[in-house]
């Protein structure tokens, strides 16, 4: 039996990252959803967030920031299309402060929530 959700996300450009995981947190607008096997399908929209990747432990295994986007969850396949996803392992807070004094207005909510998360929980 399988006991893992496949995930797929994408931005724009290309895929970004693949693979098998026993949960996926996403960050919908109404409130933070996780994914397990069984999950009925769905369509949500993300905000600007984290997408957490868990092991069978129920611990973080990887942490991506996404500016927003969709997720579909059908058959045990998350599908997870956002414009501009950021490893949690790419970047480092002095970069994202860096991203921060530099963006955009609209690029800002974004950027202020990876420099928060990164002070916050600067081991992860």
């Amino acid at each position: 039996m399988k006991n893992k959700v496949q995930l797929i996300l994408a931005k724009p450009d290309g895929i970004v990252k693949t693979g098998e995981f026993f949960g996926i947190v996403l960050p919908t607008i109404a409130d933070n959803l996780t994914i397990i096997v069984g999950r009925a399908p769905s369509i949500v929209q993300l905000q600007p967030g984290i997408i957490r990747l868990i092991d069978e432990q129920g611990q973080t295994k990887e942490k991506y920031y996404i500016s927003g986007g969709v997720a579909e969850v059908a058959g045990d396949v998350c599908v997870i299309s956002a414009e501009d996803v950021i490893p949690r392992s790419n970047i480092s807070l002095e970069t994202a402060q860096d991203y921060l004094q530099n963006s955009s207005i609209s690029d800002i909510a974004f950027y202020q929530m990876i420099v928060d998360d990164l002070t916050a929980f600067p081991n992860d």
